[in-house]
């Protein structure tokens, strides 16, 4: 399952929660009022041999 990344409109906290379907609104664990989706920074790697990330194959 993803996780989503959360942020409450009133009294303003980011939560992250585990979800089976793509919701775009949930409710705040704090206070209970209505929250909105927003976009996060992923964090992943992709490894390999590239010029761009500095590697180089060996010979």
């Amino acid at each position: 399952m993803p996780i989503y990344e959360f942020k409450c409109d009133k009294c303003k906290t980011t939560f992250e929660q585990l979800t089976k379907e793509n919701k775009n609104n949930s409710t705040c664990p704090v206070c209970g009022h209505q929250s909105h989706k927003i976009i996060s920074i992923s964090h992943f790697r992709i490894k390999g041999y590239t010029e761009e990330n500095g590697y180089s194959k060996p010979e």
